[in-house]
């Protein structure tokens, strides 16, 4: 029998007899139950209905049809619950639920959804958390981190304290709390410790506790980056940075002229942004501050003001004296004077000269005087110019200025190269009858380099990144070194035996199970997420040796559940399918919160069934939270060199593509919506219909219900002789029930996310 050992709620009284029967909810689905220990699973779940008021969680010991009632749970449009049992090592459980409304003792309940079936942990442990850290955020608010050592608590108490005060409970997390916990409501520039405890049973028994985190929060932070934009006639709106978390609201101030500042009104706290306020006199300039604001016994304290910003209605003023240093052979340094107000930003553009059009070769920020054109050919005249930009239009552009790169290495410097395979780089010069000397050093076993030709070939069989380092030396002493990052993964190949299984001996009757970990191993993956989508599901095989941080990257979203309730937004025909960026729910369209970018890491080649990170146009380095899968192998020469190259951080595993491809192939259109409550276009929007709608559907988006850690081995076990012994696999063992006295075989074949095989046979002796 399962116990719960904490109460989940306090369920009320017992309605009339005579209370209305009302209509069932609708059915949830899609329900999902995660292993956290011995005695705690959690289950995830779609919720379909829009009248329920609770959910009916019904768990049993064992592989069971219709498990038993465990709870009825009394709150609406819940999405995941934390099931708390005694403890229960390495034993199967089975899961179902459905929605219920309706008074107590009249409800009306839904469908039951599939039974799902699940193992607890093999082993019971109860150890106090390490590794605790607190992460200064602002002035008001920390991020926590702790190491999960236990199987079996029921959740963690987090306590703090400021200074050496007794400590004080902030908050109990259950079990299910694994990733960068965010906890705010502190007061500014003070210390705080932190340590947190494991908890479990009735009566509660704790943990020991883990280290202290200490950390001082900032001081009341000011806004920053605060713009005036002139936004249609006699409108004016307001966008900054809020660096606070205590904040209780901004007041915006106004003048015109040297006159005093008056106060233009208040807005709310954690707003960032105005809509347009009319009103203002159409042709005259204004300034305007920002400062933000919190009670302390009963008096308003503000921060320091913001920069003033300026607006007027004119047209954006063009920057002047553009100026040019030539930085190495790749890049060219520009500056110039800011005469705007009103611009949201800069733009460069360049081309080599000679040539007709210009490309776009960068944008930076309002108030910003320099930028650095990086990336360039080596050895090559450029023409360069730089206008002013808002959301509405360009200013005019300040004089061209031309400027030469020094010599350099201009052969492609991250070259797709493959595991086992023959690899031939030649190593292109700017100008060769400059070149002193080139020199390759640290090349990879199997590779060689020929001085005569300035070639690289070969073919090796080493995994992850190498760095091959390069150095050229032109005439006047101008020295070039630069790194040819060589990354290398696996191609898909079968699972392997790693280790013989010992032969069994069993009694009829009985049951030996026998452990099948470091049985096989699989060579080519070592990590690997699944993507359940509306669509059905599709697995992504990781590359954590070759492109460690991408992969990183991409776990902190998955991992930390950013990409639950997102959907594919962008599949342009034959190109890629693209998700990962905004989600919808119940409060409409959202862009998902970003971590800091990851940094490039190019040089896998972006073929079909690959998944890399998206960039933001001109930034190589701005990879955040959107990912794209490819289509098609003649997008590569593109892909690998565009923008600094994508990196490709992982590939859809086995049969994956058709599901990618079928939503590569739905009808697609552009579409505005209000994402956080600003509008954008989305283009390419594939939508799950014959026919894409005029007007957004969000029944037919293609969503994510969940990106999960996904086992890269199943496994398989037959008896050849049933009626000696029987074998069935439970977890990562196979269990061997001995039937009658003889001998006979288990063949255990393991099974890679590619569909590929090995077997291996276990004797059996039946005594």
């Amino acid at each position: 029998m399962i116990y719960r050992t904490i109460a989940a709620c306090l369920l009320g009284f017992i309605g009339s007899v005579s209370a209305q029967i009302l209509p069932p909810p609708a059915a949830p689905s899609n329900l999902r139950v995660t292993t956290l220990g011995v005695n705690s699973f959690l289950m995830e779940w779609k919720d379909n209905a829009t009248n329920e008021k609770g959910w009916d969680i019904r768990v049993s010991l064992g592989t069971v049809a219709a498990p038993a009632r465990f709870l009825l749970l009394p709150y609406a449009n819940l999405t995941s619950y934390v099931v708390i049992t005694n403890e229960l090592p390495a034993s199967t459980l089975s899961f179902r639920l459905a929605a219920y409304n309706g008074e107590t003792g009249a409800e009306s309940f839904s469908g039951y959804t599939s039974v799902v079936t699940v193992n607890s942990l093999p082993t019971s442990t109860f150890n106090p958390p390490t590794n605790c850290t607190a992460a200064v955020v602002n002035d008001g608010s920390f991020r926590l981190a702790w190491d999960d050592n236990s199987t079996s608590e029921t959740g963690y108490q987090v306590e703090y304290r400021i200074g050496t005060e007794a400590w004080q409970l902030l908050v109990n997390v259950n079990p299910s709390v694994t990733f960068s916990f965010p906890v705010a409501g502190f007061l500014p520039t003070t210390a705080y410790s932190f340590r947190t405890r494991a908890f479990k049973g009735e009566p509660v028994v704790y943990s020991a506790y883990s280290n202290i985190a200490t950390g001082t929060t900032l001081a009341f932070q000011p806004p920053t980056k605060f713009v005036a934009k002139a936004d249609g006639e006699g409108a004016i709106s307001f966008k900054w940075k809020d660096r606070s978390s205590v904040e209780e609201g901004y007041e915006i101030q106004w003048r015109t002229g040297t006159n005093e500042f008056a106060s233009l009104g208040e807005v709310g706290a954690n707003v960032s942004s105005t809509t347009p306020i009319n009103g203002f006199s159409l042709g005259t300039p204004y300034d305007f501050r920002l400062r933000a604001f919190r009670t302390v016994s009963a008096v308003k304290v503000y921060t320091d003001f913001s920069a003033i910003a300026s607006v007027t209605t004119s047209s954006l003023a063009k920057p002047t004296n553009p100026l040019g240093t030539v930085i190495n052979d790749t890049t060219i340094g520009l500056t110039w004077e800011d005469n705007s107000t009103l611009e949201a930003g800069y733009q460069i553009q360049g081309r080599e000269a000679g040539t007709t059009a210009y490309n776009v070769l960068g944008t930076v920020a309002a108030n910003v005087e320099q930028f650095n054109l990086t990336g360039l050919k080596p050895g090559t005249l450029y023409d360069i110019r730089v206008r002013g930009l808002n959301q509405f239009s360009f200013s005019s552009f300040a004089p061209v200025i031309q400027l030469k790169t020094r010599e350099g290495i201009t052969s492609d410097l991250n070259p797709p190269i493959f595991w086992n395979t023959s690899f031939v780089h030649q190593i292109g010069i700017s100008n060769p009858a400059e070149l002193v000397s080139l020199t390759v050093s640290n090349l990879p076993s199997g590779l060689s380099y020929d001085d005569a030709t300035k070639t690289i070939s070969g073919l090796t069989t080493r995994e992850g990144v190498k760095i091959v380092k390069l150095k050229a030396t032109f005439n006047g002493s101008w020295v070039v070194k630069r790194n040819l990052v060589l990354r290398i993964v696996r191609p898909p190949a079968a699972p392997v035996v790693a280790a013989a299984f010992d032969a069994v001996e069993v009694t009829g009757g009985n049951t030996s199970s026998v452990p099948i970990t470091g049985k096989f191993s699989d060579p080519d993956t070592s990590d690997a997420r699944r993507v359940t989508t509306t669509k059905g599901p599709f697995d992504i095989i990781l590359y954590p040796l070759a492109a460690p941080k991408t992969v990183n990257n991409f776990l902190n979203y998955s991992e930390s559940g950013s990409y639950d309730g997102s959907f594919f937004h962008r599949s342009p025909p034959n190109f890629v399918v693209q998700g990962g960026g905004y989600t919808h729910g119940g409060s409409g369209f959202s862009k998902i919160v970003t971590f800091p970018a990851a940094q490039n890491e190019p040089g896998i080649a972006n073929l079909t069934g690959t998944v890399a990170m998206a960039k933001s146009p001109g930034d190589p380095n701005s990879a955040t939270c959107e990912f794209f899968v490819n289509l098609n192998d003649s997008n590569a020469p593109n892909l690998d060199y565009q923008n600094g190259g994508f990196t490709v951080f992982g590939r859809v595993a086995g049969t994956g593509m058709t599901l990618v491809n079928q939503i590569g192939a739905l009808p697609r259109s552009d579409y505005t919506l209000t994402v956080d409550g600003n509008s954008r276009t989305l283009d390419d929007m594939p939508m799950d219909a014959a026919s894409a709608p005029a007007t957004m559907d969000t029944n037919l988006l293609v969503k994510v219900n969940s990106v999960l850690a996904v086992p890269i081995l199943r496994y398989e076990a037959v008896s050849a002789d049933e009626a000696v012994a029987t074998a069935l696999i439970n977890g990562t063992n196979v269990d061997i029930t001995g039937v009658a006295a003889g001998s006979t075989t288990i063949a255990v074949t393991a099974i890679d996310l590619d569909g590929q095989t090995v077997s291996q046979t276990i004797s059996v002796t039946v005594p």
